[in-house]
């Protein structure tokens, strides 16, 4: 299983690609990923001797450490007069936040582009700096800590009255980029940097941090209270004052229960069925405003099927270039009891794949979650649904027909497990849970499906040949790539 951060939909190069859509930003305003400066950089990087600098694991450990220790000062208390937070997550880093940052400093020109938004996070804040300095290049992780802590310098000249309610012009000393680091509706950062050359005697460092939520004017930078106060999974002891994301309320195992067989999870569990969390909701709804399961209706089932059959249809009929079409791609149908289980994953209010959710009858039991939050939009139940398999089944644009001949034992590169999943032919049932929750200004919404099957490493994902020759109980008349609801899937053992 695969986890999918949020409703990640891979980003691109290609001119006209997903941030050109109207959607992404408001009118009038484009977007840096819509038609970005190439890999080589923009025209103004002409003769600079431009290079995009590499940020390894190493140094977004350092981007996520820095920010995430000046955040726990304030956090705790510790700095100056500023009030404590109640509720100031932990920052981790976003692939994509970093992808769009990467078009902006790609551009040699120093500013903030009019927008960066992506599907995933629609009001997207963004630090900039420059350094320009003489001698010999410096490293990358001396220049981004120099700069960091530049941004948070601004608390010097800030006021508690500010972050309990941002200003709507900022006062002459800017103070925005240390209020967008300590932000509590901020929880993702993503950052690049570009150095080049400035007449030959100076070397310049372009610095550019994307994060998941801006300053909004008239509202808090973060909610004062005692420290972690209002954090449900606890205050996290490496940067104290602050709340950890990963971490979860996982209740004991115990023997009892249908689902707490040892057998039925002979790779580790705890299974999902075990002691689930109380169907109103586990210890993290209950610290969630408005916490609460969205009715799947039959109708609403049934759509989600349609999402699912219709992208398994297309790819199976050689609609979707370059992979080759499918003999004997099944219908997905609903099962109870996988949805069941999704949604005992989906009611822990705790984002991430559960480690088994195993059956007698579905013993590889496969899993694709996704989660949004948006603040000022409504969406109908529909929409989310079809924007969450949507970008699920769009990693297809990363993967490559050989994943699929042959889903690989060991890879490194963007996500690509939901979208096989979606197209396992091995799988004829899903089942599929979505809760809701308030985090401050934000809607949030979790949604989990189940499926009869899982990826399995060095077997394909479907088998390739003419569309349908092999379907022994008949097509789908809605469907034309897939077999009738009854046919017998592939096995395990199948290559």
């Amino acid at each position: 299983t695969f986890v999918l951060l949020f409703v990640l939909v891979p980003y691109s190069h290609q001119q006209g690609g997903k941030y050109c859509e109207a959607d992404f930003c408001e009118p009038g305003l484009k977007n840096v990923g819509c038609n970005p400066p190439p890999t080589e950089g923009g025209p103004a990087c002409s003769g600079k001797q431009a290079q995009s600098m590499s940020f390894n694991f190493v140094v977004q450990a350092t981007i996520v450490n820095e920010h995430n220790k000046l955040r726990s000062l304030l956090a705790r208390g510790g700095l100056g007069n500023f009030a404590p937070a109640s509720h100031m997550p932990q920052l981790v880093w976003d692939t994509e936040l970093a992808n769009q940052a990467a078009h902006n400093v790609r551009s040699c020109a120093f500013g903030h582009d009019e927008c960066r938004n992506t599907e995933q996070f629609q009001f997207v804040g963004q630090n900039i700096a420059l350094t320009r300095y003489s001698g010999p290049p410096k490293s990358v992780i001396k220049l981004v800590l120099h700069e960091i802590n530049a941004w948070w310098s601004e608390a010097n000249i800030t006021t508690q009255a500010y972050l309990d309610k941002f200003p709507s012009e900022e006062p002459i000393s800017q103070i925005g980029h240390f209020t967008q680091m300590v932000s509590d509706r901020a929880w993702k950062v993503g950052c690049a940097a570009q150095h080049w050359t400035e007449n030959r005697l100076y070397n310049v460092f372009y610095l550019v941090c994307n994060y998941s939520f801006t300053n909004m004017v008239g509202e808090p930078v973060y909610v004062q209270g005692p420290r972690a106060s209002r954090c449900t999974t606890g205050e996290d002891k490496l940067y104290p004052g602050l709340f950890s994301l990963l971490l979860f309320v996982l209740s004991e195992v115990s023997a009892g229960g249908q689902y707490c067989r040892s057998e039925l999870c002979p790779r580790g569990g705890p299974h999902v069925g075990c002691k689930p969390p109380s169907t109103s909701g586990g210890p993290t709804c209950r610290g969630k405003k408005n916490a609460r399961k969205v009715l799947l209706t039959p109708a609403l089932q049934g759509y989600i099927m349609d999402e699912h059959n219709l992208n398994r249809s297309n790819i199976a009929l050689g609609r979707i270039r370059p992979y080759p079409s499918a003999v004997k791609m099944p219908t997905l149908t609903w099962d109870t009891e996988l949805a069941a289980l999704a949604d005992a994953n989906a009611r822990s209010c705790n984002y991430g794949h559960d480690r088994c959710r195993a059956t007698d009858k579905f013993p590889y039991a496969g899993q694709n979650i996704a989660i949004t939050q948006f603040f000022g939009y409504r969406f109908t139940e529909k929409d989310l649904i079809h924007k969450f398999v949507s970008s699920w089944w769009s990693e297809y644009l990363d993967a490559l027909p050989e994943h699929v001949r042959k889903y690989p034992s060991s890879y490194s590169g963007k996500p690509i497990g939901h979208f096989t999943q979606i197209a396992s032919d091995r799988s004829t049932k899903v089942g599929c849970s979505m809760w809701y929750w308030k985090d401050g200004q934000m809607d949030v919404y979790y949604f989990v499906c189940n499926y009869s099957f899982t990826n399995i490493m060095d077997r394909s994902v479907y088998q390739s040949g003419p569309a349908g020759s092999e379907c022994k109980k008949g097509r789908n008349s809605k469907f034309p790539g897939l077999c009738n609801a009854n046919e017998e899937p592939r096995s395990i053992m199948d290559p």
